[in-house]
């Protein structure tokens, strides 16, 4: 009944993934013809700025919420006033420092769009803790019409402000800001339905949020920088209109994680509460990565007609970075399932940074090598590189963990021994 039930919620959220992955392909479709390789490389250059401050500040807050909520170790009410707390004075200290990154790195941009896309920074560490307290909870179903929404609702304002604004590339901006200072607001209500707000600012919470968090912390900004140095790299030794390539490329590969993703989230929330048994986790890994092997292969063969019929001609040299990451794509299935295992079962996400912790380095060195010779090409090959090293070293930590030493795939072990600490 359980696996039932976990199999139930995967489905609806692939589903909402799915149909968020539609609009988001809408939005994708509307930025790159009307932008261009060359606009579409300025906006997502510029847009790479908060989610990095983003990615070096949240200090595992994030999943901290979720488990203790899920744990009950903390009320609702002094979780949400803590985050709170948090994201504000985090986002203070990230904002000074993003003005500083576009001064410095995109001084011909306006003033209005540097100034604008800081404001990210406080709905970025927000959305970070958000959606997590939602997991807490165990409403995996509302998170996911709130991802479907914030997907539907982001196609809607760039196709209105591309059409209306003529300087496509503030329009551009101007529609992201709008759609995440409505939703910061929006979040609020949501969360009045699901929690009582009555509780205080919680320095215990603080303290074991940031202990447990920050091993969190390290592995996604880690798990970040592998998959996003590679576009400050481009912008440093190459073309905007490549960066513009390459983004593309990225979000078409990345969209086969819809799967992973739906089944990890649905795996966690269910694990982090007990509620299933551990065996599921292995079963779930070896479902995941046959489907995206067959997305993979499928896209091996349409990307580029679809490139033409979407993007335009323009676009079409982004198929071959593409079909380069699609191995490393379907490797890192693997690591993105066993994470809702290391956290919601060991309690134990510093293992997540043992792999990232190789794979970065890799990426980095790689990214130096290539890209001043391949451009965006170089890019892909690095990424792929690092993805692959990081999925065979976290399966050699599970398996080694589950007391089953070697590197033989996991996809085939079975799962007959609980781990005790």
């Amino acid at each position: 009944m359980k696996s039932k039930t976990l199999l139930k919620e995967s489905s609806h959220t692939f589903i909402c993934q799915f149909l968020g992955l539609i609009f988001g392909i809408g939005s994708s479709i509307v930025l790159n013809r009307l932008l261009g390789p060359e606009g579409k490389g300025r906006f997502a250059a510029l847009l790479i700025v908060p989610q990095l401050i983003v990615a070096f500040s949240h200090l595992g807050y994030g999943i901290s919420s979720s488990y203790f909520i899920g744990k009950r170790k903390f009320s609702d009410g002094d979780v949400f006033k803590s985050d709170l707390l948090l994201s504000f004075a985090i986002g203070i200290i990230g904002v000074s420092i993003g003005f500083l990154i576009y001064h410095v790195l995109f001084p011909e941009e306006l003033l209005f769009i540097r100034i604008g896309l800081l404001l990210l920074v406080f709905t970025g560490l927000w959305f970070y803790y958000f959606p997590d307290i939602l997991l807490g909870k165990g409403k995996l179903l509302l998170q996911n019409y709130w991802n479907l929404a914030y997907n539907a609702c982001r196609f809607l304002l760039i196709f209105a402000f591309l059409v209306i604004i003529l300087d496509k590339l503030k329009g551009a901006v101007s529609a992201v800001i709008v759609l995440n200072i409505a939703f910061y607001a929006l979040s609020f209500f949501v969360l009045s339905r699901i929690i009582r707000f009555r509780g205080s600012v919680n320095l215990h919470y603080i303290k074991d949020g940031f202990a447990f968090g920050r091993k969190v912390f390290f592995a996604e900004l880690l798990g970040f920088l592998n998959y996003r140095s590679d576009i400050l790299f481009l912008k440093i030794f190459a073309t905007n209109a490549q960066i513009g390539l390459y983004v593309t490329a990225v979000f078409i590969a990345e969209s086969l994680w819809m799967v992973p993703r739906a089944v990890s989230l649905a795996l966690y929330t269910r694990l982090v509460r007990g509620e299933i048994s551990e065996e599921v986790t292995t079963k779930a890994i070896r479902y995941s990565l046959l489907f995206v092997f067959l997305l993979a292969v499928m896209g091996v063969f349409v990307a580029k007609p679809l490139i033409r019929i979407f993007y335009t001609d323009a676009f079409i040299p982004s198929y071959l970075p593409f079909v380069i990451l699609l191995p490393g794509v379907l490797f890192l299935t693997i690591p993105k399932i066993l994470a809702s295992h290391f956290v919601g079962v060991w309690g134990k996400p510093e293992l997540l940074l043992r792999g990232r912790v190789v794979a970065v380095p890799i990426n980095i060195i790689l990214n130096l090598i290539l890209i001043p010779r391949y451009g965006m090409h170089g890019a892909a090959i690095a990424s792929s590189v690092s993805y692959i090293t990081e999925s065979i070293i976290i399966m050699f930590i599970f398996r080694r963990m589950r007391g089953h030493p070697g590197i033989s795939p996991v996809l085939f072990e079975k799962m007959n021994r609980p781990y005790s600490q």
